[in-house]
Formats: C-alpha cells, sequence, structure tokens
C-alpha cells in the first residue's frame, strides 16, 4: 500500500520496500541504481560522475537488469554484482551496499541548496532522493544567460551545443548549465538552474577555448576515462534559477550554411520531452508535461541548423541572436 506523508509544501509518496533494490517493481523517478562495472571496488561513500541514466526492464526470467543509458551510449551490467550506485543527480552517484544500511552524506547542490543530510538508512535515501524529484526535474540542454534572462540550448549529443555555449560565453553570457539543467516550477513561470560543473570538452572545443579554462581535472567515467574542465564565466559557473526567454533547438548542418525558422509551441512540446529523463515513471508524467508547456508557452521557440562558422568564428553564435532580434 501506498503511504503519504504531508508537508508544508508538498507531498511525498513512496512504496513499502525490502532490502533489495530487485523488488523494486517501478523505479523512482529521479533515482538512478545501477551495478558496478567490471573492474571497480566499491568503496562506501566514493563519488562517481557518469552520465545520465535510467533504469529498464530486464529480459525475461531476470528479475533485476539495470541499464545505464542515454543514447547512443547504452551500458548493461549483469545483476550478480554486490553493490550499486544510488544517484544523487545526472552527473553524480555514490556507492552503496545492495543489502543493509549505508552511511552518506549528501551535498548541498543535489537538494537545491537545502542543507546537507547524514544518512544511515536505505528507506531514508530513497526518500531524500525522491524528495528531490518532486521539487524538480532533469532536462538535457545548455543554460546561459545575460541580464537576467535565460536562454536554453536543447540539443541531442554531438549538434554542438557546447561550442554554441562556449562561444557565448566569450561574447559576456553567463553559463549556468553544459549538460543538465534543473526545471521546476514554483508559479506560472518555470524556471531553469544549472544542475552540474563539469564539461566534457572534444579536443578540438578545448584547443578552441583553452583562455576559458580554469582547472582540468581526470573523471572517471562509468562508460570510460574522460577529461573534464571547468570553466571561467566571471568567477564561477552560476548556480542560480533564471527564467528562459529563448529556446534554441539546435541541428547538425553538416557544414552548410547557419539557417534558422520559428518554432510553434505544439512542435516544441516533443523536442523538449526527448530531452527530458524519466517524464512518465511515478505517475507524475502529466504534471511534468505541463512544466514543459509552461516553459515552451513562454518563450520564443527557433530551429537553428548550426553551420560550420558557428562553430569556428568567433563571435558568430552571438551574431546569430543579434539577427534573431
Amino acid at each position: 500500500m501506498d503511504r503519504v506523508w504531508r508537508f508544508p509544501f508538498f507531498f511525498l509518496v513512496f512504496r513499502d520496500l525490502k532490502d533489495s533494490l530487485e523488488v523494486l517493481e517501478e523505479p523512482l523517478s529521479g533515482l538512478c541504481c545501477l551495478l558496478l562495472d567490471e573492474g571497480k571496488e566499491p568503496r562506501k561513500g566514493e563519488t562517481f560522475f557518469c552520465q545520465a541514466g535510467r533504469i529498464e526492464e530486464g529480459p525475461e526470467g531476470e528479475d533485476f537488469f539495470p541499464v545505464f543509458a542515454q543514447e547512443p551510449e547504452r551500458l548493461g551490467f549483469s545483476p550478480a554484482k554486490a553493490a550499486f550506485l544510488l544517484a544523487l543527480g545526472p552527473t553524480r552517484a555514490r556507492v552503496f551496499p545492495k543489502r543493509g544500511e549505508a552511511d552518506l552524506e549528501l551535498d548541498p547542490v543535489d537538494f537545491r541548496g537545502r542543507p546537507p543530510w547524514r544518512k544511515r538508512r536505505f528507506l531514508t535515501d530513497l526518500i531524500l532522493c525522491f524528495l528531490a524529484d518532486r521539487i524538480a526535474f532533469s532536462l538535457h540542454g545548455s543554460l546561459l544567460s545575460r541580464e537576467g534572462q535565460g536562454l536554453f540550448l536543447a540539443a541531442p549529443r554531438m549538434a554542438g551545443k557546447t561550442t554554441f555555449a562556449l562561444s557565448l560565453v566569450e561574447s559576456g553570457w553567463s553559463l549556468h548549465s553544459d549538460d543538465y539543467c534543473l526545471i521546476r516550477s514554483p508559479g506560472t513561470t518555470p524556471l531553469l538552474s544549472g544542475l552540474r560543473r563539469v564539461v566534457h570538452l572534444a579536443p578540438d572545443t578545448a584547443k578552441r577555448f583553452g583562455h576559458l579554462v580554469e582547472k582540468r581535472l581526470g573523471i572517471t567515467n562509468l562508460s570510460g576515462e574522460k577529461e573534464g574542465v571547468l570553466l571561467k564565466t566571471g568567477g564561477d559557473v552560476y548556480m542560480r534559477e533564471v527564467p528562459v526567454r529563448r529556446i534554441l533547438f539546435l541541428e547538425r548542418d553538416g557544414g552548410g550554411e547557419t539557417s534558422w525558422e520559428p518554432v510553434l509551441v505544439r512542435d516544441a512540446l516533443p523536442l523538449l520531452l526527448e530531452q527530458t529523463l524519466a517524464l512518465d515513471s511515478g505517475g507524475r508524467g502529466e504534471a511534468r508535461f505541463q512544466v514543459l508547456a509552461a516553459l515552451a508557452r513562454g518563450a520564443e521557440l527557433v530551429r537553428v541548423r548550426v553551420g560550420r562558422e558557428i562553430l569556428e568564428e568567433r563571435g558568430a553564435a552571438q551574431g546569430l541572436l543579434e539577427r534573431l532580434g
């Protein structure tokens, strides 16, 4: 039977759970559980940097088969391991044992700036992660702002959004997030904030924007070794919330000239849904859909086919925004 806890500002619903994750009939939204990959020895409290993921149903006959995936990369793990990762957000996870208690300390940014908690019971871990997801959910894309107005770049992988975003940073924009954002709707206007500081750069992108690099980090990713950077954007990557006034849906043009066209709200919603993780899990799909609809209605929507000059010429991205008006 579902239980409901009532708090002053939110409702929290969760199911009774046994000690093992294997009995979860439906994964809680905002919670990514996966088995450690080959060669990793789990240490309680250790932090892993990883891509956003979700749990999918396993093959027939298997009770639990996690898939940590964001297209086009798909990684599957055998259910025979003795430890799982509990995702604190789309880019971070902590180790905890398959059964029993876990002693983890959360970073305040994972729960929208609230004080950190010291947790000792697995069920409490689930409640707090579920709570975070009730307040906000993640959206794949780059978020920038200028004079308090947000610009969201929605695009699939390898479409050039990181290069586009860094080009705007050169022109004075503030970068909130390169890859994932939090979106919430405290009123009629949805607000977005940055969700990660680490930016993965391709070699050519790192060479072009090397003057923005503050510090290089070696990051162990579940899909292999990757190099990341922290960016200088007037002090740091900003985490504050901003309203979004323009959304650009980026597409790679394959080397041609940059072109653009307006997008209707009804056409923008499927594009936003593609960049939203676990929209329908936990029975909250309709509420999240309404938040995305409000986001689309309140912003100028433009589809941009990114040409070579945007990716190579300094100031080209800012010039495009000026032409858009």
